[in-house]
């Protein structure tokens, strides 16, 4: 879904918060990555790194639906970890409503993306997307985009269901 206009916007983003949106740092920051992995309870996941200011990052959006049914059928979490420079967490929220981002949020800083980096992960770019496998290892730490459909999907098999089975 992109949105055009301001005003529409503006509506989708005044709507209820859909089903299925999870913030995992409403009580406490995540500022480590062993906190991530904490919330993630050994299961694997697809992890969006994006930001409320990325153009490219939200048109990835567009193809979360078909990306979502394929994560909930191997039962892998889908994770959207923004980084924003001047952090405005109801603008943040207002772009999760409005593109109905079902998954679990998180608002990560520069601790955390140093602290990704000691474990193997290094963000240079935006949107970058990783997978992490259910030991809390990343094992694909420039997955393909959303937009790449199948080859995405092949890469999830390959590195996080097939090692399941």
């Amino acid at each position: 879904m992109l949105i055009p206009r301001s005003e529409a916007f503006d509506s989708l983003s005044q709507r209820e918060l859909p089903k299925g949106i999870v913030f995992w740092d409403e009580e406490k920051p995540i500022q480590l990555y062993s906190q991530l992995l904490e919330k993630l309870n050994n299961k694997p996941a697809l992890i969006d790194f994006w930001g409320t200011w990325c153009g490219p990052c939200k048109y990835q959006f567009k193809y979360k639906d078909s990306l979502k049914k394929f994560l909930d059928e191997n039962n892998i979490k889908m994770v959207f970890a923004a980084y924003e420079y001047i952090p405005d967490r109801e603008k943040w929220k207002k772009i999760i409503t409005a593109y109905e981002l079902t998954g679990s949020h998180l608002m990560i800083d520069d601790n955390f993306k140093n602290d990704l980096k000691q474990h193997g992960g290094e963000i240079t770019g935006f949107p970058t997307f990783m997978l992490i496998n259910e030991k809390g290892e990343i094992v694909e730490s420039k997955a393909h985009f959303p937009s790449d459909g199948e080859k995405l999907k092949q890469q999830i098999e390959d590195k996080l269901i097939n090692n399941l089975r």
